[in-house]
């Protein structure tokens, strides 16, 4: 499995180095800004209500596939002591960097394959902590939930604040949408097993450019639970929410389908 997994990382790193200079040109909020304002934070209210009820004063957070740390450095602006992310985009994580040091965060950036982080950060951290478009880029979750497991501390928690696998069977525009009635045309089956092979990345403008091909995986919720109890975190609380994390608005005015979700659990 590592060569598989190998094969489709190295290819997921060069399209998120692509996608990084696009990303700065089409996202709404510009992050350099933004991060000047003493404790900014981008987190929405379901995801820092349950951040703040894990105490964070003196805890040290992990975010695995990071990105450029946005919500990483949020974290900290709102009361964690320290946070460590991990990203395999090298542009990513270089501005990730540039923004901790903006935010004057106490956040540590580590350009690495989740696979690869070294074992010195083995039970470092108070909390574990995944966001929205994270899973879809891993194409073994048992392997990825065994490495946020060994970050943990015991007793540490894992928090997972994702958008719903239901999301996988709804259109991502409203065309679909008729008065009196919605009708469904999914790309793919919710047990959808095959990997999907795309290009291009600008998931804030849909820029098109000369992209490299990417790959993601569609994980149902029960592979992601059972993925997570195997890497002995035992799971204390999931919700399931209405409202949307992943550009599925008009879903959202509707008020029918969970389009995103939280897990905690903790590490025995």
């Amino acid at each position: 499995m590592r060569d598989d997994w190998k094969r489709y990382s190295d290819a997921n790193r060069a399209a998120w180095n692509e996608a990084a200079a696009v990303h700065k040109k089409t996202r709404p909020v510009d992050l350099h800004r933004f991060f000047t304002t003493p404790g900014a934070t981008l987190l929405d209210p379901a995801e820092t209500a349950i951040l703040e009820s894990f105490g964070l004063a003196g805890k040290r957070i992990a975010q695995l596939s990071c990105n450029n740390g946005r919500e990483l450095i949020s974290a900290v602006n709102i009361g964690a002591l320290a946070g460590a992310g991990f990203d395999i985009s090298d542009e990513f994580i270089r501005e990730a960097r540039e923004l901790a040091e903006i935010a004057h965060a106490g956040c540590e950036f580590v350009r690495a394959d989740i696979i690869d982080i070294p074992e010195t950060y083995n039970s470092s951290y108070d909390i574990v902590y995944i966001t929205v478009g994270a899973l879809a880029w891993i194409p073994d979750l048992d392997i990825y939930f065994g490495v946020a497991s060994r970050l943990l501390k015991p007793g540490g928690n894992l928090f997972i604040y994702e958008h719903h696998p239901v999301t996988y069977l709804l259109p991502f525009k409203d065309k679909d949408y008729q008065p009196g009635g919605l009708v469904l045309k999914p790309e793919y089956s919710y047990f959808n097993k095959t990997i999907i092979e795309g290009q291009g990345l600008d998931y804030f403008g849909n820029t098109g450019y000369d992209a490299s091909k990417n790959y993601e995986f569609q994980h149902t919720m029960g592979g992601i639970i059972n993925s997570v109890i195997r890497a002995g975190i035992e799971i204390r609380e999931l919700n399931e929410y209405p409202h949307d994390i992943a550009g599925f608005g008009w879903a959202e005015s509707l008020g029918m389908f969970p389009l995103s979700y939280s897990l905690i659990g903790r590490k025995k």
